[in-house]
């Protein structure tokens, strides 16, 4: 009879462990699914409108010009300046896949630090991404291989030269903190020219800039990430050295013509994730 006992008690003492051990699982999966929602950032949606001087043209050979969409790139700072990541970035800037042209007299190859001066030094320190990230790219930029198809980290923010306006969608890493941030963008077209940024200038002229003509346009926005959803159209705010040669912001745009309506509008919007 003691026995009995001792069998009953033994399968009740098993089955409430197991429904101890139901319950405790099944709160900590609750739990990691509510920590999984706060520890999402959700995504940022780019949307450009292209402006009458999206395409540019430059000469190719003999009379036969070719057409070409802009350089961009856009990136997140904190309100204090501070580079954080890279959204978006056309390819040929990123791991400069510029063809050779060498032709051309004077014309720059390989290397374009005119392209987009700023984001080129902002960059540098990688931000939130892994320097090892930022480094796949710097790679390629040594490498005569500019393919990045065995490469999925650099396609997720990389990208070919749109050839009209064109939405992208950005999704926000971990590391990411909810707070207010700067988003970036920077537009360059080489070759366009104008009364003040002339071709063949000497290397000391004040407005010298290689092949790039008029010098990259910078536009800002202030946008804030956390529970809901946000959006800021970007202004623009200044221009990039002319020459490259570092990443300063200059706030006059006294002299540049064209490069101003590149594009028509850009707007980034902040979509948080959704709650289950």
């Amino acid at each position: 009879m003691f026995s009995g006992r001792l069998f009953i008690l033994n399968r009740l003492f098993i089955i409430v462990l197991i429904l101890f051990l139901n319950i405790f699982f099944q709160k900590k999966q609750d739990n990691t699914a509510i920590s999984g929602e706060k520890e999402a950032r959700g995504k940022l949606i780019i949307t450009v409108k292209e402006g009458e001087n999206w395409l540019s043209y430059f000469p190719y050979v003999l009379f036969i010009k070719k057409s070409k969409s802009p350089q961009m790139a856009f990136w997140l700072e904190n309100t204090k300046g501070r580079f954080v990541a890279t959204l978006y970035v056309t390819k040929k800037t990123a791991i400069q896949d510029w063809q050779d042209m060498s032709f051309f007299k004077k014309n720059e190859r390989v290397i374009k630090p005119v392209s987009l001066p700023i984001w080129l030094h902002k960059h540098v320190g990688a931000g939130i991404h892994s320097i090892e990230t930022c480094s796949l790219c710097h790679d390629r930029i040594k490498s005569a291989d500019k393919s990045i198809e065995d490469k999925p980290i650099i396609d997720t923010f990389t990208g070919a030269t749109p050839e009209n306006g064109f939405t992208r969608e950005w999704t926000i890493p971990l590391g990411l903190q909810p707070g207010t941030y700067i988003v970036c963008a920077e537009i360059n077209h080489s070759f366009d020219y104008n009364d003040t940024y002339q071709k063949d200038l000497s290397v000391n002229d004040e407005f010298y800039n290689g092949i790039s003509g008029q010098p990259s346009i910078i536009l800002q926005g202030v946008l804030a990430i956390g529970e809901s959803e946000t959006s800021t159209v970007l202004k623009t705010v200044g221009h990039g050295h002319s020459a490259g040669k570092n990443g300063g912001v200059y706030g006059d745009l006294n002299g540049i013509t064209s490069a101003v309506n590149i594009v028509r509008s850009i707007e980034v919007k902040y979509i948080p994730p959704k709650k289950y």
